[in-house]
């Protein structure tokens, strides 16, 4: 079996990690609210769905997209959208599901800047999944700036 054969067979039996996010203004939530990973064609949907809209909201589309259960599954539905960018009770929670949907996808400065230090042909020994050990400093600082 090829290198690529066995990236597939990877890739179909194994399910994608989630990464869970603080919502302590929220108690009654916490520990419930993941992040999970977004396929590249989620990604381009989700901005060519935003361009035609005159009131495109990054962080509350982003948030739906990528928040999820512990088993993976979206909490929220596109037309909750609207509801999470109007509603002042959720913006901390917004935000949060934005940045930690961010990084754990690898769509931060902090994400690129970790590969490359850490990559083979830039003198390191690591690798792009080297960025995960960041996950935990990345949402405690989210948990208390909001």
């Amino acid at each position: 079996m090829g290198l690529r054969d066995e990236i597939r067979s990877f890739t179909q039996n194994t399910k994608p990690p989630v990464l869970a996010v603080p919502t302590p203004e929220l108690p009654q939530w916490d520990g419930q609210i993941f992040v999970r990973r977004v396929s590249p064609r989620a990604f381009a949907n989700f901005w060519l769905e935003g361009a035609d809209e005159e009131d495109f909201d990054e962080r509350a589309r982003f948030a739906v997209l990528a928040a999820s259960d512990a088993d993976g599954s979206r909490i929220f539905q596109d037309e909750d959208i609207l509801w999470l960018t109007t509603c002042e009770l959720l913006t901390p929670m917004v935000e949060r599901l934005y940045w930690a949907g961010r990084f754990h996808n690898g769509l931060t400065e902090e994400n690129r800047t970790s590969w490359r230090k850490n990559s083979p042909s830039t003198g390191g020994g690591g690798s792009p999944s080297s960025c995960a050990e960041q996950s935990t400093q990345v949402l405690d600082s989210t948990s208390t700036g909001s």
